[in-house]
């Protein structure tokens, strides 16, 4: 059990330190997302996919659903699209979607690191 919580804070350890960092080099920003609604990554299914929850905890969705690890969203500052990599074993690469999960688009295809993308000030 000691083992299992250990890693769950590596994972989700850089992932958080990362997305406040992302929002404003001199420090955690608010969320950009209207509503409050909390993206993040989890490999709760077996390997890394996007969830959301509402503020207040409720309302946990998984959005991706795909053998690929989706990792590090970023909210739009409206709060209507994610931005985040996926990486299929071999490449990663860009993609973006609704923040309901509809309409992905690859914006990448090179083999070198695409990664860590994150939505302009």
């Amino acid at each position: 059990m000691r083992a299992r919580m250990l890693s769950v804070l590596i994972v989700a350890t850089p992932i958080l330190l990362w997305s406040c960092a992302s929002s404003n080099p001199a420090g955690p920003s608010p969320d950009p997302d209207p509503t409050g609604t909390i993206y993040f990554t989890s490999s709760r299914d077996g390997d890394f996919e996007i969830f959301s929850v509402g503020p207040d905890g409720g309302n946990l969705t998984q959005i991706t659903n795909d053998t690929a690890h989706d990792q590090v969203p970023d909210i739009s500052q409206d709060g209507t699209n994610i931005v985040w990599y996926s990486w299929d074993g071999s490449d990663d690469e860009i993609w973006t979607m609704d923040a309901d999960g509809a309409s992905e688009t690859r914006l990448t295809n090179d083999p070198g690191r695409d990664w860590w993308p994150t939505w302009g000030e």
